[in-house]
């Protein structure tokens, strides 16, 4: 088998569901056998964890680095949002700090990435997110490297500025090819685009696949992890959740929602406003989530748009039951509704309460719904076979 030489690039590798994928992704295609390297510019203790076979390359290293999360920006239109949020990270990065400084520190560090990717001598450039994506193209630009773009979420609603979508579309155009999650993605592009488009779904973080949630008497624990923003709708949930609280009388039911945002107020508020003080509670970001998953009963993704949910594919390899709002893109992908989990329409809160409510009241059922989906995803989400065909369809490019 042929070995290549592949360069995952991001900024960061903390907080969110692609920058797990791309930490484990990289991992698992060093484990094949191929040269893998991951470069980076932003360290925080919280990075997802990298497998030693991955060179990883720091550029112009920012420790402790937090994006500002205030939430009175969201009521500062765009451009202006924009313009405030990355003057702030510009500040950061700077040693100096100053804004005279900070012009020549910001060019070179942009700079210093492309060199270090076209270091590599890679076959495979594989960007992720922002920045790293225009300068992964910018990088891979006469030279033998093919540049993989990629689409980590609905491609019609994300990102949400109308130029940030048409300038990701323009790179993906140029790129050599475009990796997605799932055929929802994939259909967003034009047909003449369709041979450089190829499917590769996540991999799933290993400590899940190794919990295996036992059948329960009764489903009493539920349980959510995500970014505390609008796309998730824990809003929804929350008065879903109370809703069904309230028809059955349950004493027992309590909710758990694990993720930092935005929103963390505005949540936690509407708790309080629906007396659930107590049964539904908001504790932040946990290093510990497959601990959590595997205390609990039932798991619930109430998103309004996704790209391939690892939370959900998470809560399926450890044999929760699982309810997920049928949005584009991913879960219809991975759930067949009544079998291996229950499927409710998008920011339809009456569906959901119904569905939290069957959970209750029929723990044998869900129980069987939570064994169908391990099994599932045991024989489909196997992380040597992702890996493998990930590269397969990235060798599929060069013959094109």
């Amino acid at each position: 088998m042929k070995k290549y030489r592949f360069v995952f690039a991001i900024s960061y590798r903390r907080g969110g569901g692609a920058e797990r994928a791309i930490s484990q992704l990289a991992g698992a295609v060093a484990d094949l056998g191929h040269d893998v390297a991951l470069v980076q510019r932003v360290v925080t203790d919280e990075d997802y964890d990298l497998d030693p076979g991955v060179r990883h390359i720091v550029v112009d290293r920012v420790d402790g680095f937090h994006p500002p999360e205030n939430p009175q920006l969201r009521f500062i239109p765009q451009p202006f949002r924009y313009l405030i949020r990355h003057s702030y990270f510009a500040l950061m990065a700077s040693p100096v700090r100053g804004v005279t400084e900070h012009i020549y520190v910001r060019r070179s560090w942009m700079r210093d990435i492309r060199r270090a990717i076209r270091a590599q001598k890679a076959d495979f450039v594989v960007p992720m997110l922002g920045e790293m994506e225009t300068l992964a193209f910018l990088a891979t630009r006469f030279s033998k490297a093919d540049c993989v773009e990629t689409i980590r979420c609905n491609p019609a609603k994300h990102p949400k500025g109308r130029v940030h979508r048409y300038a990701r579309n323009v790179l993906d155009l140029f790129a050599e090819g475009v990796f997605v999650q799932n055929e929802g993605e994939a259909k967003y592009f034009p047909g003449f685009m369709q041979k450089k488009i190829f499917i590769v779904p996540n991999i799933t973080d290993g400590s899940f696949t190794q919990i295996s949630v036992p059948a329960k008497d009764e489903i009493t624990k539920f349980v959510t992890a995500g970014r505390l923003v609008g796309q998730k709708n824990h809003a929804m949930l929350i008065r879903a959740f109370a809703a069904a609280v309230r028809e059955t009388g349950n004493e027992k039911a309590s909710l758990a929602i694990y993720g930092a945002g935005d929103l963390e107020g505005k949540l936690k508020a509407l708790v309080k406003k629906e007396g659930m003080e107590g049964r539904i509670t908001i504790p932040g970001r946990t290093n510990e989530l497959p601990e959590k998953y595997a205390e609990s009963d039932a798991f619930i993704l109430s998103s309004n748009f996704e790209g391939q949910p690892n939370a959900l594919m998470e809560a399926m390899f450890a044999g929760l039951p699982c309810i997920s709002t049928d949005c584009p893109d991913g879960p219809s992908d991975l759930i067949e509704n009544g079998v291996s989990g229950l499927l409710v329409p998008v920011k339809d809160m009456e569906k959901m309460k119904e569905a939290i409510i069957f959970m209750m009241t029929h723990p044998e059922e869900a129980s069987n719904m939570g064994m169908k989906a391990k099994e599932f995803m045991a024989d489909n989400f196997n992380a040597k076979a992702i890996a493998q065909r990930f590269v397969d369809e990235c060798a599929a490019l060069k013959k094109r």
